[in-house]
């Protein structure tokens, strides 16, 4: 296999080649235990070698992974100390959310980027003003904040948390809440998904109640017509990924459909005005940290329905294998 060819020259690899195989395992969500614990062991031997974005790859794909050597993240969380002057945004927003000695230090650095971009949320849904936000993203080099950004963007937007009740029965109705992802002896498919439930009162006196659920990519019935509520914002990073097949850009951009059609008054536009007029509440939970395009999207849909209550939760993307926990010379999983 790809993974045994790997551990019998993983010696040779460099810390770029040691970050990219971790990242590309836990992409596919496949915990193969002794790639990791090689993986692990060649980057203690050269942790003062990895720059700041590989050191970041590195500790959140084993996190990821539910791989934790316990040597290995003091090493990382000592480097990043070292570097931290001169970490980026989107390294500071993958080492945010791991459990590392430094992670205050993280995340007051990362705090600077996050009040970077909020000064670049766009105040109007015009085209103008999600080009701003769009090239500030792009000036900071950074796709996604993680969940500990997302959340200091959501509150900066007025946008709270779920109620734990409603994460936990979303979890026990909707298996792709509750399961989690990953194996330990193949690859799996990551997808994050989308759920929402809306209560709402139309500008016309009707009251509008339902759900919505939706998965990230083009699948059959979803996401094959072009947007007309919202913008997508191109990443820096991944630049080819179409972000409007994001999960919840997906469902934020039906939800408009749903509210558009239920305040439609024959005869009359639905304007800024009727718009204010709609007026309820709307519960999210996605199965990972919103990216920088679709906290833009969250941005868009306050701003297009001011007096719809957003609540948004994010569940960490961590597989839902047993922890292995590797220190003082022994691996457990527990």
């Amino acid at each position: 296999s790809l993974a045994a060819a790997a551990i019998r020259i993983i010696g040779e690899f460099s810390t770029q080649g040691l970050a990219n195989t971790a990242r590309s395992f836990a992409h596919l969500a496949y915990a193969h235990l002794p790639l990791m614990e090689s993986i692990s062991a060649a980057a203690i031997a050269s942790i003062s070698e990895f720059d700041s974005q590989g050191l970041a790859n590195m500790a959140w794909s084993l996190d990821s992974l539910s791989f934790l050597d316990v040597p290995l993240r003091d090493a990382s969380s000592a480097e990043a100390l070292k570097k931290l002057h001169v970490l980026e945004a989107q390294t500071c927003a993958l080492l945010a959310d791991l459990d590392l000695a430094c992670r205050g230090d993280i995340e007051e650095r990362l705090g600077r980027f996050v009040a970077s971009a909020m000064q670049r949320m766009p105040r109007c849904c015009t085209p103008e003003d999600i080009a701003a936000y769009s090239r500030c993203i792009a000036e900071l080099r950074v796709d996604n904040f993680g969940a500990t950004g997302a959340r200091m963007m959501l509150r900066g937007l007025g946008i709270g948390d779920v109620p734990t009740e409603f994460s936990e029965r979303v979890a026990s109705e909707h298996q792709q809440f509750g399961a989690g992802f990953g194996s330990i002896d193949r690859p799996s498919q990551f997808k994050i998904h989308a759920f929402a439930e809306y209560s709402v009162m139309t500008s016309g006196g009707g009251s509008v109640n339902g759900s919505l659920l939706r998965e990230s990519g083009l699948n059959i019935g979803f996401g094959l017509e072009a947007p007309r509520w919202l913008r997508a914002v191109r990443l820096p990073i991944n630049a080819h990924v179409e972000r409007e097949l994001c999960a919840e850009f997906q469902l934020l951009e039906a939800l408009c459909e749903v509210l558009a059609s239920a305040s439609a008054v024959a005869g009359a536009s639905l304007d800024a005005a009727r718009r204010e007029q709609t007026i309820g509440s709307v519960e999210m939970l996605i199965t990972g940290s919103s990216c920088a395009s679709c906290l833009c999207a969250l941005r868009q849909f306050r701003l297009l329905w001011p007096n719809v209550t957003l609540a948004v939760g994010m569940l960490r993307a961590r597989a839902a294998l047993p922890e292995l926990r590797i220190g003082a010379g022994q691996a457990d999983r527990s």
